[in-house]
């Protein structure tokens, strides 16, 4: 059965009829409405009729419930309210029935479908974040569900376990089992992004699969019904196609202008919520109305000989097809699809099947059909390349004999010479299997990998940059731009990729006999060398210790989180003025207004250090005492838009009876709560990623805080440990308007200042927060150092960190690095039994993540059984391996690392026990640096971060004895307190 599924049509009779086309050229055999039918669109009488006619699958948007008075309007913003009141006088008795019946959710087989949110579809919020989104599919019922009301295309999933969230790109996906996804389908009639086409999915519950569809329609004409209908608005995708910036505008809000902050739980009034997937369309003019269609369910078959005949039927049809495929591939028509796609139309089909590739393993190419094509040319950038590239090698003419065929499935930079040029390589990358893939990409002057046409990379004067993507079993679309200058020493371009399926982390680009493979097991001794003495065991375990974390929490500043009332409540300072935060100057749009504001964010690029009120003032006024960072900006060249990231810590949720903002700021902005908005003060619309504020405030205004309450629902999506309060802070664009650079704003001052506070429920302070002091050795983890989701609780020896998505980011570069000592690497660690999910989970690095990169690394296999060490010059690697059955088992288990220098020897011990053979590097007498600094829970760059915990890290620059190793296992007490007896 394949279903086109669609939502917010919004009355766009153009947008529509173009959609229903497509839906018979899909071979669609179910539709699905999610709600949104009129409201904000010039023809809703006429296109409700029309969608009703071939469906009887619908669901309740907010706009169908406000036009036929399920929803107050007043609710609504002055001119939305005229819309849904004009709207309401267009519609006919009959449709405004129909709409007072029609359910907030439909199930079916394993789906779910509401326009807005599976939790509580009667109030209308936002699946816009990681956030709302994990709550979501925690709240489902089935597998799969379905979404609409942001008006942008993308899907969520997460373990049916449960487990992180993964955000999904709007591209087509095969469905998991094991896996709950909510795929939101995007908007028909009023696209919000600067690809103004509709946009639906297509749902194909025989092979799996969920495709993202977008279809062309007639803008020109949906201007004339809007200037008709006599109705003043002005829709997102209409000021863009006016504009001229259908491929580079910037982007707009996350959700549609008529969005509410907090609508009221409809379904509290309505009766009926629920309604049953009706299978198949109805004839023409069949217009469900009366008692709820959504009652009927599916028909069984007339009889069991019928399902056999379908099934022979079906069987020979696939026969056909691949003989037709295989014999003439030229007219082959692509699976699912009645005709060939017209010329220059673009067709997105569903994943195919995995294809009978061998799984690559770095031996032979993982690209098949590679062409390149090769420009002599001194290029300044890749958009220079690019334009070189589109110009010669139109779209219309490129087919399989285009370009240079290349041999080996590999890219090759013997092509590129040592002069000048550009190189563009296009092929399909086979992968073993549907899943999340790992790619890095370092170029000497510039290069950029683009999959199924979307960029993913760029790397510029060697930098390494990665990405974790989403690719379907089988084949996928892959370019490759690289540009060499004149005059470069050494033209480099380095692509690896490591995902399920492949045999480690495995290069793209052929090094032509330059061996650099991570090397395993035992070196040859040199001829020749006398042995080492034995070592003398010190007399002191921490002698030559030069690092040591505890994880045991400092005692809190009482004083300054916490104050009781009059009343005798405790109040508790979430946020407070100083308080650390991350900011970033926009220069350019950054692709996504909201991806930013969530939780999980990597803010660690380009992203500057700043404290909790922050902004700038031409001449020292009224904000002086309140500004603790002043930017760095330029008399009448300000910026508009300022991003905030004020990171705060949270024990347990449950702890909070309701939450305030006091805010002041000058002048505008609009603020999230680990991605979700939470409150708009002055925004204006559209609002852009470099938008002012609507109006200028008065300073005197500034000084005096708003306050924004936070409801239970509010204080539901806060989470133990780090969350993120993100403010895109607004300045004056009343009187100067944005420019492209950011850089237009005349105010002569910007102030932004936060205080969230938590009433507790207890009226207790917290116990558990006041321990101890640090001793002697220990040092201390500062909030700064906390990247992603990490928490401290119960450990091994008083606390730990647990890591669930983030890791403990420590020092800089090539300080913790081996240099010309020996070392060792003491840590106790629990593996989750969920980390053994076929990837590396890293419990401790410094560099060391790729033979390219010096320094060390610690790390489980992706089977969960064991670990693996890594020690790497940054030309050559060698990894040491220790096979250790059932250390995934969420149990306390101690790992030590030994770099022994004198002996060119490294040892890796599993609580206490020497647990491989030593490993000799001959290269061992260099000094090592290391690419990054100390990462606890993770490695450099992110992603593979750890599952589990970590207590009680240390680090000596010299090489424990194996009886000084079995003593840090069997003491029974942490190493800080084996430091503190031995000082007594």
């Amino acid at each position: 059965m394949r279903y086109a599924i669609f939502s917010d049509v919004h009355a766009n009779r153009q947008a529509w009829e173009a959609v229903r086309e497509d839906f018979v050229q899909q071979g669609a055999d179910t539709l699905v409405c999610l709600g949104d039918v009129v409201g904000y669109g010039p023809r809703p009488l006429e296109v409700l009729s029309a969608v009703r006619a071939v469906t009887s699958n619908f669901v309740l948007g907010n706009h169908d419930a406000a036009a036929c008075g399920r929803l107050d309007p007043a609710i609504f913003n002055d001119r939305a309210r005229l819309v849904i009141e004009w709207t309401r006088e267009q519609l006919d008795q009959e449709s405004l029935n129909f709409l007072l019946q029609v359910p907030l959710q439909m199930d079916g087989q394993e789906l779910q479908f509401v326009h807005a949110e599976m939790r509580e579809p009667g109030e209308f919020g936002y699946v816009d974040g990681i956030g709302p989104a994990e709550l979501n599919l925690r709240a489902m019922t089935a597998s799969l569900g379905f979404i609409g009301h942001t008006h942008l295309p993308l899907a969520y999933a997460m373990a049916r376990r449960g487990g992180p969230v993964k955000q999904l790109p709007p591209r087509d996906f095969t469905v998991e089992r094991g896996q709950r996804y909510i795929v939101n389908v995007g908007s028909v009639g009023e696209p919000r992004t600067t690809d103004v086409r509709a946009s639906y999915v297509i749902y194909d519950d025989v092979a799996r699969t969920v495709s993202f569809r977008r279809v062309a329609f007639d803008v020109e004409g949906y201007k004339e019904d809007l200037a008709e209908s006599g109705l003043g608005i002005l829709p997102y995708f209409v000021q863009v196609v006016d504009a001229g910036k259908v491929a580079g505008a910037p982007q707009p809000a996350a959700a549609p202008q008529l969005a509410l902050a907090q609508l009221p739980k409809v379904a509290e009034v309505v009766a009926g919520g629920h309604g049953r997937l009706v299978v198949g369309r109805p004839g023409p003019g069949s217009h469900p109305a009366g008692i709820a269609p959504m009652m009927v369910s599916r028909p069984r078959s007339s009889a069991p000989w019928v399902i056999a005949i379908v099934s022979l039927l079906a069987i020979l049809l696939v026969v056909i097809v691949i003989a037709l495929n295989q014999g003439n591939p030229d007219e082959a028509v692509a699976a699912g699809e009645g005709t060939p796609a017209a010329k220059g139309q673009e067709v997105r089909r569903p994943a195919p099947v995995a294809q009978a590739d061998p799984a690559p393993t770095g031996r032979e190419g993982s690209i098949k059909d590679l062409r390149v094509w090769h420009y002599s040319k001194n290029f300044r950038d890749l958009e220079e390349l690019r334009a070189k590239w589109a110009e010669e090698n139109p779209e219309e003419n490129r087919d399989e004999n285009a370009g240079e065929k290349v041999t080996g499935g590999m890219l090759d930079l013997k092509r590129g010479g040592k002069d000048a040029c550009g190189l563009v390589w296009e092929g399909d990358l086979v992968s073993p299997e549907t899943g999340p893939y790992d790619f890095k990409l370092k170029a000497s002057s510039g290069a950029a990998l683009l999959i199924f046409g979307e960029e993913q990379l760029v790397s510029t004067s060697g930098k390494l940059v990665s990405v974790s993507a989403v690719l379907r079993g089988g084949r996928n679309p892959v370019r490759v731009e690289f540009f060499q200058q004149g005059g470069e020493q050494r033209p480099d371009l380095d692509l690896r990729w490591s995902g399920p399926g492949l045999e480690g982390e495995l290069p793209l680009v052929r090094r032509g006999g330059d061996n650099r493979e991570a090397v395993a097991g035992n070196a040859p001794e040199p001829a020749g060398t006398e042995p080492a003495p034995e070592p003398v065991r010190p007399e002191k375990i921490s002698q030559d210790l030069f690092a040591y974390w505890a994880f045991e929490r400092p005692p809190p500043e009482v004083g300054s989180r916490f104050t009781r009332t009059d009343k005798g409540e405790v109040l508790e300072n979430l946020i407070i003025k100083g308080q650390p935060l991350r900011y970033l100057r926009p220069v350019a749009d950054p692709g996504s207004l909201t991806r930013w504001t969530e939780r999980e964010f990597d803010d660690s690029t380009g992203w500057l250090d700043g404290k909790n009120g922050i902004g700038y003032e031409d001449t020292p006024g009224d904000f002086k005492g309140l500004l603790e960072t002043r930017i760095k900006t330029e008399k009448g060249k300000h910026p508009h838009s300022l991003y905030l990231r004020i990171p705060f810590e949270v024990k347990n949720p449950k702890d909070y009876q309701n939450l305030a903002l006091y805010i002041k700021y000058d002048d505008g902005c609009r603020i999230s709560l680990n991605g979700s908005v939470v409150s708009q003060k002055n925004d204006p619309f559209p609002f852009l990623w470099n938008s002012g504020s609507k109006k200028k405030r008065n300073d005197r205004d500034a000084l005096k805080a708003d306050i924004v309450k936070f409801g239970t629902r509010r204080i539901e999506e806060l989470v133990p440990g780090t969350n993120i309060l993100a403010i895109h802070a607004l300045n004056d664009g009343e009187k100067s308007k944005p420019n492209a650079t950011n850089t237009g704003c005349t105010s002569t001052d910007m102030l932004f200042l936060a205080k969230l506070v938590g009433l507790r429920k207890d009226n207790q302070l917290p116990v558990e927060l006041q321990a101890g002091k640090p001793g002697k050795h220990d040092r201390v983890i500062s909030k700064d150092m906390i990247r992603g989701t990490v928490t401290q609780g119960e450990g091994k020896f008083g606390e730990s960190y647990n890591f669930e998505g983030g890791s403990l980011d420590i020092g800089g570069k090539t300080e913790y690095a081996i240099a010309d000592r020996s070392y060792t690497v003491s840590l106790w660690f629990t593996s989750n039994p969920e980390a053994a999910d076929g990837e590396e989970r890293f419990l401790i690095s410094a560099g060391g993540s790729s033979a390219e990169e010096a320094g060390w690394a610690l790390w489980i296999p992706p089977d969960g059984n064991g670990l693996n060490f890594r020690l790497s010059d940054g030309d050559r690697a060698s990894d040491l391996p220790a096979r250790r059955e059932g250390l995934a088992d969420g149990k306390w288990h101690h790992a030590v690392v030994t770099i022994d220098r004198e002996n060119k020897k490294v040892h890796l011990f599993v609580d206490g026990v020497l647990s491989a053979d030593p490993m000799g590097i001959d290269w061992l007498v260099k000094t090592l640096g290391s690419g990054s600094g100390l990462c606890i829970g993770g490695k450099s760059g992110g992603r593979h971060f750890h599952l589990g915990k970590v207590d009680d890290v240390a680090l000596w620059q010299r090489a424990l004895l194996p009886e000084e190793v079995e003593k840090l296992f069997q003491a029974g007490t942490s190493a800080g307190d084996l430091f503190a007896t031995e000082e007594q």
